[in-house]
């Protein structure tokens, strides 16, 4: 099991199967090799717990710091090389016999062109990021450079489910593994990992601990801050508000900033904060946030921004909005915006506009912006864990 990454779903995610695959795949050892902080993460949280699941049958390995430097590198094909060459060299330092990728999109190219990792080692893996389907199924018009990727995606997708040793690919979306129809194709559940539920009295502390003023409406946009989660559309967004909407209003932005808009991101943020002055309440943190202080503050909240920039495939906040019943703002665009319309989980607009944004944002001061229960709930329910660690299990066993 193989994951070079290390700052978002996948330490849950390595939590999760660890325990799930000693309990479901009882004939075969596995064995996660994992970037070294995720390595950290994971071995002092479980007090090393996560080294003797299974009696010895699921352990965890750290790659060394070079190779997850080289399995990270700026460029797109130098990454997947590397990936799959690293993956190579430990699957024959082990004798495996099967090599699961969490993220498979990061290795199309070499599966595209044949590649092996060893005579009879099958290959599997989750599709993150599959888009073919986007115009079919979406009625999604292309842009130039969205065009050029689905191109090269085709040709890509076509090679790797040909390659003869790739068992299996594992997709998070349910209307690309009906489109394809793909004997290799298989849909699993986006798993709902966290379901901690702070107490009133906890979500009460949480604004109390964030300053949050009383009596404003409090936006949240968690996670990492990224350009493609649209946290720079989202504070441009606040240009735009009026002034009584600002005084009306607190936002909280909380995650890792990407490096790349950094300073970026800094800029905007003060240039709105001068442009709001006394009437807006607007925070931006930059760091990591455990589990249960996100929970706080996605029950705490009354609405969730998750304004995605054209973002292809699903999301994790999108489940924890579901989880707590808070209504979000998303793109209408791709998967994402399916999912929210489908299930009624809030509004979905043209996130690349901040006039959008801003306009979606009055309309939740104005009761505009609801969830609807039932759909939440039965977005809950399909996106459980047991289907998903089922699905990985019964694909390492091929």
């Amino acid at each position: 099991m193989f994951e070079p990454e290390w700052g978002g779903h996948q330490e849950d995610w390595v939590r999760l199967l660890a325990a799930g695959l000693a309990a479901e795949a009882a004939s075969m050892g596995v064995v996660f090799l994992v970037h070294p902080k995720l390595y950290e993460r994971l071995t002092q949280a479980s007090g090393g717990s996560l080294l003797e699941r299974g009696a010895h049958r699921v352990r965890l390995e750290a790659l060394e710091r070079r190779e997850a430097e080289h399995c990270l590198a700026p460029s797109q094909w130098r990454r997947a090389l590397a990936r799959w060459e690293v993956a190579r060299a430990h699957a024959r330092r082990l004798g495996a016999s099967h090599v699961h990728f969490l993220c498979i999109d990061a290795v199309q190219l070499p599966l595209a062109f044949g590649a092996r990792i060893g005579p009879g080692v099958k290959v599997s893996g989750i599709l993150f990021r599959p888009s073919q389907h986007y115009a079919q199924v979406f009625a999604t018009q292309a842009r130039a450079a969205e065009h050029l990727r689905e191109l090269r995606k085709r040709a890509l997708y076509s090679g790797m489910l040909s390659n003869r040793l790739l068992a299996r690919v594992l997709t998070l979306d349910p209307t690309y593994s009906a489109w394809a129809r793909h004997p290799k194709v298989q849909y699993i559940p986006d798993p709902i990992v966290s379901e901690l539920a702070p107490s009133a009295a906890m979500q009460a502390q949480v604004r109390g601990r964030w300053g949050v003023p009383p009596n404003r409406h409090l936006f949240v946009l968690l996670g990492a801050l990224q350009a493609r989660k649209g946290v720079i559309r989202a504070l441009q967004a606040l240009h735009h508000l009026p002034r009584d909407v600002l005084a009306s209003s607190a936002v909280i932005m909380a995650g890792r900033v990407e490096e790349p808009i950094r300073s970026r991101l800094w800029d905007v943020h003060e240039q709105v904060q001068r442009a709001v002055g006394v009437d807006g309440w607007l925070r931006v943190e930059d760091g990591f946030l455990e589990p249960e202080e996100l929970s706080c503050l996605l029950y705490s909240a009354d609405t969730v921004l998750a304004p995605y920039q054209r973002f292809v495939g699903s999301s994790g906040i999108l489940s924890w909005a579901a989880l707590a019943r808070t209504p979000l703002i998303t793109q209408r665009y791709g998967l994402l915006g399916h999912l929210a319309t489908e299930h009624g989980l809030g509004l979905v607009v043209d996130t690349t506009d901040p006039t959008a944004i801003a306009d979606a944002m009055q309309r939740c001061l104005a009761g505009g912006c609801q969830v609807d229960p039932h759909g939440a709930a039965a977005y809950v329910a399909a996106h459980q864990t047991g289907p998903f660690v089922r699905g990985v299990a019964e694909t390492l066993a091929q």
